[in-house]
């Protein structure tokens, strides 16, 4: 089991597809080099209804409640289906991301 986590800290930055394009990679990072995965999990604030929506539109489901840290559990079993539809070959950047730090 493979638990990720995303933060886009900069509320400007929210919202234009940036959080799922990380996640997208990151998902192509590990299946096609942790070999032995078969679950990714993520941890989101209950309140966090857009990381949610986020995650489920990418193939997470919802499982499990944890009521004393107020947090949704999802998870994305791996399976072929799940190998092909992340696959580099498929996949494509589909905006430019700038980001300041200051």
């Amino acid at each position: 089991v493979g638990e990720l986590e995303i933060m886009i800290v900069d509320e400007v930055n929210r919202g234009h597809g940036c959080g799922s394009e990380a996640v997208r990679l990151m998902i192509n990072y590990i299946l096609n080099t942790i070999h032995r995965l078969t679950k990714l999990v993520v941890k989101i604030d209950e309140t966090n209804e857009t990381s949610i929506r986020m995650f489920e539109k990418l193939g997470f489901q919802i499982y499990k409640h944890i009521r004393v840290f107020k947090q949704v559990c999802l998870k994305m079993e791996i399976d072929e289906l799940i190998k092909e539809k992340f696959k580099l070959i498929n996949y494509k950047i589909e905006k430019n991301y700038t980001i300041d730090f200051d």
